[in-house]
Parts: C-alpha cells; structure tokens; sequence
C-alpha cells in the first residue's frame, strides 16, 4: 500500500470500531484507508462511495470480494478481518500490507532486476496457483493488484473473482482492458487460463516497464492487438522469455496452468506447456521458500526497445488505469464493461494482416472513397490503427473494441428498444423532441438558445443532489446533451444507447444501436437528430429520428467521433483512420471534399459561425478547414510535442487544444500562432475537452486526475477536480447550464452554477 494522505474534511473519521488515519487510494466507486483496529494493529479499510453504495450489483460484487479472499490461503493475499456498513455504505476490513503495489514500484523506480523479477514471477504464481486450487478466477489480476509486501507479494482485489464452477455463466465480463484475456475481450468462457494470461502481462511489466500491448490507447488499437497480434517480450531474461511467451496464447486451451508455470520457474524443466506432466509433491509449500523474500529497491529505466504501444523509455505512471480495483473500479473498470469485441475466432475468413516492419499490420496504400488522396504507404502507422474506413479493419480485423456478450444480446431491426411499459416507437416526455412536438406528434422546430442565457446555470439540480447520477450499469463512452440539459443519452458498451430524464434521473428509454459498442454520441441543436458511432463488425455510423427512435441512416462510413455544426445542417465524423468528412443532416451525403491528417484524427470542433472546422490529429497538429467545401484554411497548427486529441473553439478567434502532452494551449485562429499562457494544471494526458457556450468555462477530461475546470478569462484554474482517475467524456448541455460527465458506469450531471461558485 502506498504512503496515505490526510483526511479530507468531508471524509470520514471513524468506521464502526476502527480509527482512520488516512487515504490510501481512490477509485471510481471506492477508497481504500489505512485505519487502526480497538488493539492498535493497522488495517486497510474500503469502504464505497455514495453515489454507487446504493447501486445492488455493486453491494453484491462487494460481498463476493470479502468471500473470495477468505476462501484463498492467506500467505498469498492480504486477510480479510472484518465487514459492515456504516449508514448505508458498506465496508471491509482487511490486513493492511507494508509495501507499494507492483505498478507504483516499476512506476516509481523502474522494472526489477533478473533477479527480483524472478522472485516476483514466483511468488505470483504460487499465489494464482493457490487461488485457483481454492476455486477462485481472479479476472482482474494486473500489476496494480500485486503488494509488495516484506514477506513477499500478496495479491489483492477479489472483487470480480467469481468462483471456477459460475465462470461460465456470468452474464458479465469484467477485468482491466490492458491485462485482459482475449476470451475476456470477446465474452467467452473465463477461467484459470485467462489469470494465466493477465500474470503474463504483468510480468512483462515488471521486468520491461511496458504494458503488455501499449498503453494510453484507443480502446479499438488495444483491444486489436490483444485479439490479433503477438506481444513484443524484448527485455525479458531467456527463461521468462519462453514462460510468459506461452501464457500469453491467444487460445486458453494452448497456455500453462499456474502449476506447471510454477514448476518451471522453479525448475527450469520446461513443463510450462499444456498437457506436461507436474512431478509429485505439494508445489506450493517448495515455491514459498522462495517468494518469501522482499524485492530489492532498483533503479533500472525502461529498455528503448522495439514499440509496443508505449512510449520509449518511460514507465507507465503510477496510478494507472484503476488505482484502487476490485470491488472500487476507475473508469476503466469491472463494474461496465459485459464482454468484448467479436470471439476469439472470429467469423469464417477473419484474419490477422501481414505485418510490417514495425510488428503493426500491413495495409496497402488506400484510395480515399471521396476522391482525395491515398493513405499513406507503408501500412498503418504505430497509433492509426483505428476504426474506419480501411476495409482490413473494417471487415475482418476487428476495428473497435467492444464490450458485450453476444450471447445476451439482440439482433434487432433496428427500432428502439422498449421500455417495460412501452411500445418501441412510443415517445416519452424526456425525448428532447417530445418537446418541441406539433399538437400532430410531429417534430417542429425547437425553440433557439441563446449561449449565455443562463450563466448562473439551469435549477434542474438542487444542491442537495448536486452532481445528479445517472445510473447504468454499462461504461458509458459516449455522451450528449439536449439544449434545455433535460435529456441525456449516453452510448454504452453493450451497443446500446439510453435516454435519462432531468431532473428526476429516470431512465425513460433505450435504443439498440448496434451489437458491439458505441463509443460516441452526437445530438442536433434541434433535438431531433442523434447520430452514433463505434462498433467493430458493424462501424458506421449511425443516424436517428429522436422521437421515433427510428434509425434513418446507415449510409455513412466507419467513424471513431460525431459533432454537429451549431445550426445543425452539418455534422462531421472522423472516419476512415486519417479521413475527416462533413455530412448533410438532411440527406446524409457528404458535403464538400474530405479533410485528411497524416494520422488517426481523435475530435474536432466547428467554429461558433460554423464556417471553420478543427481537427485534432495523432500527427501532433491541429488543423483548420473551411466548412463550404472542406478545403484547408490555412497551415496545421504545430507547437505540441505528442498527439493531441481534443479541440475546442473558445470564441470565434481562439481555441485550446490539448492531448497526450498534457497542456492546454490556447491559438489565434487568424494567425494560426500561440495566444498568450497555456492553461496550468493538466498534469496528466488530456482525453477531451468542452467550452461553456459563453466561453467563459472550459473543462478537461484527464487520464488519471478526473475532470479539470478553469476559467477562461483568467486561465485560473477552479476548484477540485471532479471525481479521480481516466474520464473519456464531457459534454455541455446547449444553455451551457448543465455538464455531464461519463464516469465509469456513471454519468454525473452538475449545475454549472454551482461549479463556478464551488
């Protein structure tokens, strides 16, 4: 456990008999703190957050954790003590270990030494064997739940762990996309062999300092590789080399137990292959002579070797995705996600690329369908590889990443789904275009909103509920919010899109997207339009009658990203790895020539007027185009040292960009050049950005540190982050008096009012 800080003044003092003395980590739905027991022993302590305390499946995954680890031997994990609520929130106390996680470690210090490492790779599968034989699949095993304790490590966070007998049947499929399994990612069967998988990943970070296919990714490339591509093991000793090479199979039936990996590392026999024949004897009493010793404090930098998704010479930073896991997920995390991309097997003719040179596939150069100009040669570069419209993704390799479980899932025709009670075509009172409804039930036009009509926010949230939580059960990636802040439709990661109603937080409705996962939203000033994109078979994007929930469209090709233009005419995507189109609402054709970086786009933003458009590109630019006809407006904008992935118009003279180099500068749309002083305090990957519509409030999405505000005018930064770890989405409503924020399985709504008062 790392080193707590204080007690916040809003956090509590004492739960039932234990004293707290401080905070040891936080997740999206629960903090861990260091406490001290009526004898004075030190214990840790998680306890659940409010707003998820009342959720039951998360109740029910907490309890599971508190079996789980009783049930496992304790010399490899840290020992349950106690449980109870306080209030409503449920708690568990458990022994607390001295020492930092694996991740903080190697994050902190560097990956271990030969040696280290090797006891490290043995303590670990002593533990998973024992786990296993007490009938236990972990199913979240990453570096984050590995303690290094002073009598060896411990591993922790049991709350996914389901037992081997129901591994099958559980109608969820959970774990930390850069550790998971690819039989996790697609839904399948999950047991021992997938913890053999994520300990594979784990040790290739300890020993290198690079996740086991790259890190701070696009969902879609991460979960590409997993599936598809072979892992890069430069850096590891000989030995482990061959080990952790054959636990990271793509096929469960083709990887080790944790017993044969066991006798192989302590053995040297070679017995870590499916089928090989373990000698007598009790493995696990002969390998704790071994684990129980601490690993040495090193400084060892990571290894300048080939890409695996990293970048060169740096340690992942220590939070990482989900600093504290288990029971209390990040956003990336157990609690959403129901399975993943398409089976491991994929459909009849599916295949992985040839390669290039870089280990990444090898497409040949692409014709933009459009008329513009080919990809480039050489394949696809190291971050392009994307959903799109390269038909090698698009078809058979598995473009995007999803989470679902097929099996659980409906084919539909394409109607909106029904909410118990209601036709599928029915409206409901939140739809935004209920309200703009004519007294015959068509849509009419909405009535126009001025940006700064309500700076002082909405009075749709009362203090006393501030934020709102909008419940799901789903991560949510995409988001979008009507003009009035009274409807919310959030895309999930079961192919589902679903709409809550403000302020009472019901959920009124849902829509069946697709079979795979949306990953982002778009909805027209007017209400009416909504338009989807994600998806790994199916990658268009996809556009909705709001009132009917009726899809209208299906014509345009793959995207990644959907925004409208502010009078609703345009809408743009980012389509086809380096590809920008801009489509007519009215009839879905595309409108002027396509725009193109020289790699993947992440966002863009159309200008208050909308007669400019800018791009965020992985080529470390951002870039200006005329709305008319696409053309470029100008030169890119070039000043940022890494990719950047979002955009935003300030006014109609400035905009911020900001991304992978975690600033946020701020450009002269007529000069192209820097404007004044970068907005202090990003200190971590900026994942999206959202202006107010009166430009004096801009909000940051980060990779570790939650949701960022500053004020425009001053630059000054306002208040705490909201909430902590990796946020992918925030959204203004369209008064500027409503901001949502995904969060997890989440979405949070907070009055802007109070937030620039807080």
């Amino acid at each position: 456990m790392s080193e707590p800080r204080p007690l916040r003044p809003d956090e509590p003092s004492r739960l039932g008999e234990y004293r707290l003395l401080g905070c040891v980590g936080r997740g999206g739905q629960g903090a861990v703190y260091l406490g001290e027991s009526p004898s004075g022993a030190r214990v840790a302590v998680k306890i659940l957050h409010d707003h998820v305390a009342g959720d039951p499946k998360v109740g029910k995954r907490f309890l599971r954790e508190v079996e789980a680890a009783r049930r496992v031997p304790p010399f490899c994990t840290a020992r349950v003590l106690d449980a109870g609520t306080a209030g409503d929130r449920p708690y568990v106390v458990s022994e607390f270990i001295e020492g930092e996680s694996l991740e903080q470690r190697v994050g902190s210090r560097g990956p271990l030494d030969p040696r280290d490492l090797q006891r490290l790779a043995v303590g670990t599968a002593t533990a998973l064997a024992a786990i296993h034989r007490a009938g236990i699949v972990h199913r979240d095993f990453k570096p984050a739940n590995v303690l290094l304790g002073p009598d060896g490590p411990r591993v922790v966070d049991f709350g996914i762990a389901r037992s081997t007998t129901l591994a099958t049947t559980s109608a969820s499929v959970a774990g930390t996309p850069p550790y998971m399994s690819p039989e996790q990612l697609s839904g399948e069967e999950v047991g021992p062999p997938s913890d053999l998988f994520s300990w594979a990943g784990t040790i290739l970070f300890a020993g290198t300092g690079r996740t086991p296919f790259g890190r701070d990714l696009a969902i879609a490339v991460l979960v590409y590789r997993i599936l598809h591509q072979e892992c890069d093991l430069t850096g590891l000793p000989d030995d482990l080399r061959t080990i952790v090479g054959r636990c990271l199979a793509k096929v469960p039936g083709q990887r080790p137990t944790a017993e044969e990996v066991l006798l192989d590392l302590i053995t040297g026999s070679g017995t870590a292959r499916p089928g090989a024949v373990a000698p007598t004897g009790d493995l696990l009493t002969t390998a704790m002579g071994q684990m129980a010793q601490p690993i040495a404090p090193g400084t060892h930098p990571s290894p300048d070797g080939p890409f695996t998704g990293d970048r060169p010479g740096t340690a992942p930073p220590p939070a990482g995705f989900a600093p504290v896991s288990g029971a209390f997920q990040a956003p990336w995390s157990s609690t959403g996600p129901s399975g993943w991309a398409p089976p491991v097997a994929g459909p009849s003719g599916w295949a992985s690329p040839p390669t290039g040179p870089s280990g990444h596939p090898a497409v040949p150069p692409a014709t933009d369908p459009s008329g513009g100009r080919a990809a480039p040669p050489g394949g696809i570069s190291r971050r392009g590889l994307l959903i799109g419209g390269g038909a090698a993704l698009a078809t058979g390799a598995v473009a995007g990443a999803a989470i679902l479980l097929p099996r659980y899932l409906r084919e539909r025709d394409g109607t909106a789904g029904a909410q118990p009670g209601r036709s599928p075509g029915a409206a409901t009172p939140s739809s935004p275009a209920t309200s703009a409804a004519s007294p015959t039930g068509g849509p009419s036009a909405s009535p126009s909103v001025s940006p700064s009509a309500t700076p002082n926010g909405s009075g749709l949230i009362p203090p006393d509920r501030a934020p709102l939580v909008l419940r799901n059960g789903q991560l949510v990636q995409g988001l979008a919010v009507s003009a009035d802040g009274r409807t919310v439709a959030a895309g999930c990661w079961d192919g589902r899109i679903r709409l809550w109603e403000v302020p009472t937080g019901e959920m009124v409705g849902e829509i069946d997207d697709r079979k795979f996962y949306v990953e982002g939203l778009a909805l027209s000033p007017d209400g009416r339009t909504l338009v989807s994109v994600g998806g790994v078979r199916d990658t268009k994007a996809h556009v909705w009658d709001v009132a009917s929930r009726r899809r209208v469209s299906k014509s345009v090709v793959g995207a990644v990203f959907a925004r409208f233009s502010p009078d609703g005419t345009l809408f743009v995507t980012g389509s086809g790895f380096e590809w920008v189109r801009l489509w007519r609402t009215s009839s879905r054709k595309q409108a002027g020539a396509s725009m193109r970086h020289t790699e993947f786009v992440r966002n863009a933003a159309f200008s208050p007027d909308g007669r400019l458009l800018a791009t965020a590109g992985w080529d470390d630019t951002v870039r200006l185009w005329r709305t008319s006809d696409g053309s470029a407006a100008g030169a890119p904008l070039t000043g940022h040292k890494d990719d950047v992935n979002s955009v935003v118009f300030l006014d109609g003279a400035t905009l911020a960009s900001a991304g992978y180099d975690k600033a946020v500068r701020v450009w002269d749309v007529a000069s192209r050049k820097l404007r004044g002083e970068t907005f202090k305090g990003a200190e971590s990957t900026v994942n999206t950005m959202a202006c107010s519509p009166d430009g004096t409030l801009l909000v940051a999405g980060t990779n570790e540190h939650g949701v960022l505000l500053w004020d425009v005018a001053t630059r000054r930064r306002l208040r705490q982050p909201l909430g902590e770890g990796q946020i992918q989405t925030v959204a203004f409503s369209g008064d500027g008096a409503v901001l949502a924020v995904a969060m997890g399985n989440d979405v949070l709504l907070y009055d802007t009012g109070g937030l620039r008062t807080a």
